[in-house]
């Protein structure tokens, strides 16, 4: 790969990397990334998983859930509530998706 590329590249992730850590709690918008990146979706989707190891929704999902694993261990707050702030819409998908990335 030419060096001009992959310096194309490392620019187009790390600023995806900033707008996706940048607001955890907003939906994620791989289409708006791709086009501030000036590739395809597809493209910057490979591009993305590439140089981070994950995609840019998988990276997402994770930050998401490793700060309510924080909540869960440091806040007096139900369950319940850490859910429904961490943008589930019911409590049986968070824990579902919180035991398939923490184990409990």
């Amino acid at each position: 790969m030419k060096p001009g590329t992959l310096s194309f590249y490392e620019h187009a992730v790390r600023n995806a990397i900033h707008a996706v850590t940048g607001d955890l709690d907003r939906a994620l918008d791989v289409h708006a990334l791709a086009r501030s990146a000036a590739l395809s979706p597809f493209h910057f989707h490979r591009v993305f998983r590439g140089v981070v190891g994950e995609t840019p929704i998988e990276l997402h999902r994770r930050l998401r859930l490793e700060r309510v694993a924080w909540c869960l261990r440091h806040q007096e707050t139900s369950v319940v509530e850490i859910a429904f702030a961490a943008g589930y819409e019911n409590h049986e998908s968070f824990t579902r998706a919180f035991r398939a990335r923490c184990g409990a």
